[in-house]
């Protein structure tokens, strides 16, 4: 219909802007899409304004462009390839706790974002000659407030090598390094952060089989939000939230209504709250203790093909915030199990026998260095980044 009205008003400048957005979003998606011409269709009719009348309003006109610019496409700056990468608001860069969105500038792309409570982060990459090779340099929050100091809010310096690439685990990456190759920071490509912030508590924070001399045995399986043992039989839940968005370590059992926190100690075990939310002051206030509960295992190897109580380690790149949710002394076990499962022997006496109580643990190597998967070398580097900070994304149970 729109392009019937176009055929009989073709100097219509509102008309061809309909249908230059129409055929904009059907090239965004085509699997196989140019991405660069989903900005050129309306760039184009600026370019060539004074070839159709002026019936658009110039505010109509700016609140088009402002979005649509966000598409367009420097050869200078990609070479002439398309690069989806950097198609601004289509991916936002997530660290697990902070996320991003790009915006192209005249000789480098633009970061901009903040976590889900406060804004004012922001980073710059430098293109080189190498596609998904970049060059770490300051950003600014959002493209109007360019000039001045920028800031890196990720883990990196001016000049770290930046590379975007994806895995078999099916993510798509940012993955910063140092000068001396080791890997600071690594972000995904992510739809929402609320829902990938509550996946992660889901999968690493909550999930094991854990058991009670009193209240028996409670089980959190990973990608599944359901939950055995409050009742008696399995309870979906849902993860709450602070200030309308913040993820918490709060659930709340669907059938019943109430609510529980759960907080980890340094050996994984829990103990469950009740739970109510004070409106007023926008928190969630925690009551009488409900259970303690000693974690017996962790149920990753029910979902990976692997053995060992952090298989994810070998599966898939985490990030900073997914490690975040363990502790310093289950970081240590969860680094260690990566060469454990290629048989290395240990010599550290806690580390020996832990292993050794492991059913498929086979001691046979000195050095196992030469069997590491580059997620694992990935995801090594960021376990030692984070056993020796002191940032934890919920309170530790005591």
């Amino acid at each position: 219909m729109a392009r019937a009205a176009r055929d009989k008003r073709p100097e219509s400048y509102t008309f061809n802007m309909v249908c230059a957005l129409i055929e904009a979003q059907e090239e965004f998606n085509k699997e196989d899409g140019d991405w660069c011409r989903v900005g050129d269709l309306t760039d184009a009719l600026r370019q060539n304004e004074e070839q159709f009348d002026n019936d658009m309003n110039d505010e109509a006109k700016n609140i088009i462009f402002e979005y649509m610019d966000l598409y367009l496409c420097s050869e200078e700056f990609i070479d002439g390839e398309d690069n989806p990468y950097w198609i601004t608001d289509q991916v936002t860069w997530f660290d697990g706790t902070a996320f991003y969105f790009g915006t192209l500038e005249e000789d480098y792309v633009n970061f901009g974002g903040g976590t889900l409570h406060e804004g004012g982060y922001g980073f710059g990459l430098i293109p080189t000659e190498k596609e998904d090779e970049f060059i770490l340099r300051d950003g600014f929050f959002m493209s109007d407030t360019l000039g001045g100091e920028g800031v890196i809010s990720i883990r990196g310096t001016a000049g770290d090598k930046v590379v975007v690439k994806t895995f078999d685990d099916g993510g798509s990456y940012m993955i910063v390094y140092d000068k001396n190759g080791h890997v600071t920071d690594v972000l995904s490509a992510i739809d929402s952060p609320s829902i990938a912030m509550e996946d992660d508590i889901v999968n690493f924070y909550l999930a094991g089989s854990y058991k009670s001399e009193t209240k028996g045995t409670l089980v959190f399986r990973p990608f599944d939000r359901t939950v055995e043992g409050l009742l008696k039989t399995p309870q979906a839940y849902t993860i709450e939230t602070l200030f309308g968005s913040i993820p918490t370590n709060v659930i709340t059992v669907r059938s019943t209504g109430k609510s529980y926190g759960i907080e980890k100690d340094d050996n994984g075990d829990i103990e469950v709250f009740n739970c109510r939310y004070d409106e007023d002051q926008d928190v969630w206030v925690k009551g009488g203790l409900h259970g303690r509960f000693e974690r017996v295992r962790r149920v990753g190897d029910s979902v990976y093909d692997l053995v060992g109580e952090y298989p994810e380690v070998s599966s898939m790149v985490l990030n900073i915030g997914q490690l975040s949710l363990f502790s310093k002394k289950e970081l240590r076990l969860m680094r260690n199990e990566v060469f454990a499962r290629y048989g290395m022997i240990f010599k550290s006496p806690d580390l020996k026998a832990y292993f050794e109580a492991q059913p498929w643990y086979k001691p046979v190597f000195d050095d196992v260095n030469d069997k590491l998967t580059e997620i694992e070398r990935i995801n090594l580097d960021l376990i030692r980044n984070v056993e020796k900070s002191e940032y934890y994304i919920f309170d530790r149970a005591q």
